[in-house]
């Protein structure tokens, strides 16, 4: 995987070799304002490229309302 400067993936990234996960997907929520993220970590490219696909789809299923984040 490409080194990624963003503090939330090299977070995310050491978190999954603690854990011993080849990828992960974490999805941040704020309940003041109803703001989310969603940052995803893959330790080769095919496997970033598919944390990507399952945040992308994650990211799309709360922001249409599927997923319901609110209290």
């Amino acid at each position: 995987m490409a080194w990624d400067s963003d503090p939330k993936i090299r977070d995310l990234a050491n978190y999954s070799k603690k854990h011993g996960y080849d990828r992960a997907v974490v999805i941040g929520l704020n309940s003041g304002d109803g703001t989310f993220s969603v940052t995803t970590y893959g330790v080769t490219a095919a496997l970033c490229k598919n944390a990507a696909k399952i945040g992308d789809e994650i990211f799309n299923l709360i922001a249409d309302g599927t997923i319901n984040t609110e209290n």
